[in-house]
């Protein structure tokens, strides 16, 4: 999992200054990405890891459709 803070923080600031439909749509993705990344933080690393590859891929390849 990648570190999304600086990213995130450009699309905030997009969002809040025009409103973009693309930043927003980002902004609910990065949302869903720390979801599971507070769900997986009890978790061993094997547990963790195979979490990681069922949920967060998911919202990765939203940003192709």
């Amino acid at each position: 999992m990648i570190c999304l803070a600086h990213p995130g923080r450009k699309f905030h600031e997009l969002w809040a200054n025009h409103k973009c439909s693309l930043a927003e749509h980002a902004l609910a993705l990065f949302a869903k990405q720390y979801e599971v990344k507070l769900e997986e933080a009890s978790l061993e690393d094997q547990e963790r890891q195979r979490v990681r590859q069922l949920k967060v891929r998911q919202p990765h390849t939203e940003w192709y459709a």
